[in-house]
């Protein structure tokens, strides 16, 4: 048992950190995404405030 020990703490170490890089590639990809969004709904305003006059 006390054999078993070091490699699963190693293993978990390691999971935690790939964990941890996912966890931070999916927060970019949300911001890279709510920057595109801003940017249509603020295009859409543009077209709809330009069409009214």
């Amino acid at each position: 048992m006390l054999t078993s020990i070091p490699p699963m703490v190693f293993s978990v170490s390691v999971m935690s950190v790939m964990i941890a890089k996912m966890a931070l590639q999916g927060q970019t990809a949300y911001a890279k995404a709510a920057i595109v969004v801003e940017q249509t709904i603020g295009s859409i305003r543009m077209v709809i405030n330009t069409c009214t006059f």
